[in-house]
């Protein structure tokens, strides 16, 4: 009750930091909640391993718009580790934290830094790449693959990335729009 009601009652440094906290808690969630949908559509489809939609991403592309790259990489940590803790193992967990950092260091790099030069589906298309070349890196030391032998899954990976990438870009303009018009994240 104390911090329902501290939520409510205003525009106190108490009251923000706790509306911050649960609305990181909640994107957190989210995030994690979406990437759990994402690997089991691509479990049950012809897409093949290591190749996901990314619907996890548009929660972090609207981030970018709000919040600072630390937070970024709060709750691009957390949603890796909370996923890694429900569905995989170290190994998948490693693969998908690196791939994950790597991609909003690119992003947070082209929409902080060169904001007239990309526009949020090719900051998406970015990070999608991004994403991949982090998971692919990754799986190649960690399982002490050649690189000679990720090519051909890599080309599957990348035509992929690109497709989604855009994807999500488009879907997260839409989704800033309704955030920006809901003030949704006013104050924080």
């Amino acid at each position: 009750m104390f911090l329902l009601k501290l939520f409510i009652e205003g525009d106190s440094v108490k009251s923000r930091n706790v509306k911050r906290i649960v609305v990181i808690s909640i994107l957190v969630s989210l995030c994690a909640v979406l990437n759990i949908i994402d690997t089991s559509i691509s479990s049950i489809t012809f897409l093949g391993s290591g190749v996901r939609l990314g619907i996890a991403n548009i929660v972090i592309l609207v981030c970018l718009r709000y919040f600072d790259f630390k937070t970024l990489l709060e709750i691009t940590a957390l949603k890796s580790l909370l996923v890694g803790l429900i569905l995989g193992t170290f190994a998948t967990f490693i693969i998908g934290f690196v791939g994950s950092l790597l991609s909003v260091i690119v992003m947070t790099l082209a929409y902080k830094f060169l904001p007239k030069a990309f526009s949020i589906v090719s900051v998406s298309f970015l990070g999608a790449l991004a994403h991949a070349t982090g998971q692919l890196i990754t799986v190649m030391l960690y399982n002490k693959i050649p690189y000679q032998a990720l090519i051909i899954p890599s080309i599957n990976i990348y035509v992929f990335s690109v497709i989604t990438g855009i994807a999500m870009g488009i879907i997260s303009k839409g989704v800033y729009r309704y955030t920006e018009k809901s003030k949704v994240f006013k104050d924080i």
